[in-house]
């Protein structure tokens, strides 16, 4: 398989989750980074034939098409998740980490799934997005980033670093819940 990007020991795939893992070698990961779809059947078909939002632009990944497996009930999501991190702890090296953002309506699933794969939960990181979104009673202004280690991860010493991370939402040009680099640097650091 040919990866999306490599340069300077990073390596990105763009695919089907399963599909990629499925041609990589174990222990062969440091670190797995997900963002899979949250599943929160919080929109119903006629929401989604209407709204436009979670569609992905004409370009490089697809003509205005949903994005995949977004339309899987609770129980389907944890059976995605849990192939997943079986997969990906086969991939991943001892002490290896494992981060996946999600909202809180699955994070309870999530979590349970990550952990019956073998993984050990570590932490929760917050990210505040510093203003909330559309909607009415509470509003969501922050996602959740699932911490998991295999194994003790005691390579991981920082003492500087809390869990909540106050960052702006970058511009979704390239994708429609697009995550802050800042995020994703000061995890992986």
């Amino acid at each position: 398989m040919k990866p999306y990007y490599e340069a300077d020991g990073v390596t990105i795939y763009h695919g089907d989750a399963l599909e990629v893992a499925s041609e990589l070698s174990d222990a062969t990961v440091d670190v797995v980074f997900t963002d899979p779809s949250y599943s929160s059947v919080a929109r119903n078909a006629a929401q989604m034939r209407s709204r436009g939002s979670m569609r992905r632009a004409e370009g490089k990944y697809g003509r205005d098409r949903w994005i995949g497996s977004d339309n899987l009930t609770s129980h389907g999501f944890q059976m995605l998740m849990r192939l997943l991190a079986v997969e990906c702890l086969r991939l991943t090296v001892k002490d290896g980490h494992y981060f996946s953002f999600i909202d809180w309506r699955q994070y309870p699933v999530l979590a349970g799934t990550v952990e019956s794969a073998g993984w050990t939960i570590r932490s929760l990181l917050v990210w505040d997005k510093g203003s909330f979104g559309m909607g009415n009673g509470f509003r969501q202004q922050a996602e959740f980033c699932l911490h998991a280690s295999h194994g003790v991860a005691d390579n991981f010493l920082r003492h500087d670093i809390g869990t909540v991370v106050r960052l702006p939402r970058p511009a979704a040009d390239l994708h429609p819940t697009q995550k802050p680099e800042a995020f994703v640097s000061l995890a992986l650091s």
